[in-house]
């Protein structure tokens, strides 16, 4: 059996699987009691199980906890932690998306594109205020990779690389920076051409601004394939001091479950975000093994960890290639839905509002 044709069953199988726990809801509603004072209106289950229903408080406990998670997830604040600012971008148009889409926060990673740095973040911080997720680090040693080679990202002791400590150390004690992102230990088959490359997850650089986001409770947002090297000298580097946080940008790429739990098992300070996992902004190689969720719900292993260590999850969209709106809504329409509302909370904004210490 082609590999094409093994992904059409299991599609159609999930499918089935999620229309059916749909259906229950509807057969079995009675009516809603308000959430909260945010949420009282009536639900629609559109999203979920692609017919119009009205959803209410049902006695299956099971099909309770979708009504109640679809109506949240409509409806919940969130904060994407994987959001990058771009050339075509100004603050008013970027408060506006997010206004629009119900983004508390967004930032966590620096801006994109030729000849942009770190000072195209302030209009934006300015006009967002603490809404902004301030990061730096990609812009720097993107410059020091074009022009010195992916060895020269490895070297803590380059002119380019104690200016960015220095800055970084200037802004971690006014409170403007969080931490540093989007940083590029092995992007080396999930990169655009010409930007792929692999350095050591726990090199000199690595090594110092993760002591630097140690000394102020901030974040590395690293972009790691799951190579055994890489994770080996992930290992080393997230023992170095508990208080930094390492958050594993797009959940390790390409990694599996069994290795994500291995990592939340050994290392309280590792989290993930969900970017670039998903339709519509997954695409390119080994999309079947990154894709954990699309419009057929959740994979199963992907849905029982999330639930597991739901602190340890965070919704990211990079969706630098796609409509923005479109990304956001994917994760209230296709993930959120089939999450308990108590993890739906944690993973939409409650755990960026603690990692990273949101207002």
């Amino acid at each position: 059996m082609d590999t094409a044709l093994k992904s059409s069953i299991r599609s159609i199988s999930r499918l089935l699987a999620l229309a059916a726990l749909a259906f229950s809801v509807l057969v079995q509603a009675q009516e809603l009691k308000p959430l909260g004072a945010t949420i009282s209106k009536k639900i629609d289950l559109t999203s979920v199980a692609g017919n119009s229903s009205t959803a209410r408080t049902v006695s299956n406990p099971k099909a309770r906890h979708l009504a109640e998670s679809v109506a949240l997830a409509a409806q919940v604040p969130i904060a994407d932690i994987h959001f990058h600012l771009e050339s075509p971008f100004t603050p008013a148009n970027i408060k506006t998306l997010l206004d629009r889409n119900n983004v508390r926060w967004a930032g966590g990673v620096g801006p994109i594109g030729r000849g942009l740095g770190s000072d195209f973040r302030q209009g934006f911080i300015d006009a967002l205020g603490e809404r902004y997720i301030a990061a730096l680090g990609q812009p720097e040693l993107a410059v020091v990779y074009f022009t010195q080679g992916a060895s020269a990202t490895e070297n803590a002791g380059t002119p380019l690389f104690r200016a960015l400590l220095e800055r970084a150390e200037t802004e971690f004690k006014t409170g403007k920076l969080k931490g540093f992102g989007e940083l590029f230990p092995n992007n080396r088959t999930s990169a655009p051409h010409g930007f792929g490359r692999k350095v050591a997850t726990d090199a000199p650089t690595m090594r110092a601004l993760y002591q630097l986001a140690a000394k102020y409770g901030g974040f590395l947002a690293m972009h790691i394939e799951p190579d055994r090297d890489s994770l080996q000298q992930l290992d080393i580097l997230a023992a170095i001091e508990p208080r930094a946080t390492v958050i594993l940008s797009h959940c390790g790429v390409s990694a599996g479950t069994e290795t994500i739990s291995s990592l939340f098992d050994k290392h309280p300070n590792i989290y993930c975000d969900l970017a670039w996992r998903s339709p519509p902004v997954a695409r390119g190689p080994q999309l079947a093994v990154r894709t954990i969720f699309d419009e057929t719900g959740v994979k199963p292993d992907w849905h029982d960890l999330i639930e597991q260590r739901p602190d340890r999850f965070m919704i990211g969209t990079d969706a630098y290639c796609c409509d923005y709106s479109q990304a956001i809504d994917s994760f209230r329409k296709w993930l959120l839905p089939w999450l308990s509302p108590a993890t739906l909370r944690k993973v939409a904004y409650e755990n960026a509002q603690r990692i990273m210490n949101l207002n």
